[in-house]
């Protein structure tokens, strides 16, 4: 409400699309700096809400994540609904509760057309910070094609092993692409 009031404030002919400029668009409408930096703290909020705002939803009317078919529609939803590029590989955790109920999805990396960087350090400080009980990792492959690499199969050994001293079992590895195709990992004997 704060920032709908002064967006109306500043002119009455802008609305609420004018949080998608940049800095020098709103200089240039006659904005503050001040008043500048209050909207974007007050974005960021309200894009914190709207990430999980989906998922939680989803997490009421269902009981738990049931398959690898579901999450990688889920995690479609997620992508774009927050803009995510498709044209890199982003890589996701997903933690869930003790009843295998979505908690939160979290972006750990994003990479560049063929690879992202990932390390299990960042993977189960996510689910660490999240109470979660178990998790399930995603990333989609740019290329159109789910095939895992040799380096998605070692990256989910090591997973797979950092869970298990950490007592957070890792679900599964799903492997998705911008059309709905998939591999589950767990499917593929990997886990």
């Amino acid at each position: 409400m704060e920032l709908q009031k002064l967006i109306n404030t500043k002119n009455s002919k802008l609305n609420m699309d004018c949080i998608r400029l940049n800095a020098e668009e709103l200089k240039h409408l006659g904005f503050t700096a001040s008043q500048i930096e209050r909207i974007f703290a007050l974005k960021n909020v309200v894009d914190g809400v709207k990430e999980n705002d989906l998922l939680l939803r989803d997490r009421t009317r269902q009981d738990s994540v049931t398959s690898p078919a579901e999450i990688t529609q889920r995690l479609l939803q997620y992508m774009r609904f927050n803009s995510l590029e498709f044209n890199k590989e982003c890589f996701l955790a997903v933690c869930l509760d003790v009843r295998s109920k979505i908690i939160t999805v979290k972006e750990i990396s994003r990479g560049i057309l063929t690879a992202s960087l990932v390390h299990p350090r960042e993977v189960f400080g996510v689910a660490i910070k999240n109470n979660s009980a178990s998790i399930i990792v995603a990333h989609n492959h740019p290329s159109g094609e789910a095939e895992p690499s040799e380096d998605d199969i070692k990256i989910t050994r090591r997973l797979h092993e950092a869970g298990k001293v950490l007592a957070i079992e890792l679900l599964d590895h799903v492997i998705f692409t911008e059309t709905g195709s998939y591999v589950s990992l767990k499917e593929r004997g990997v886990l």
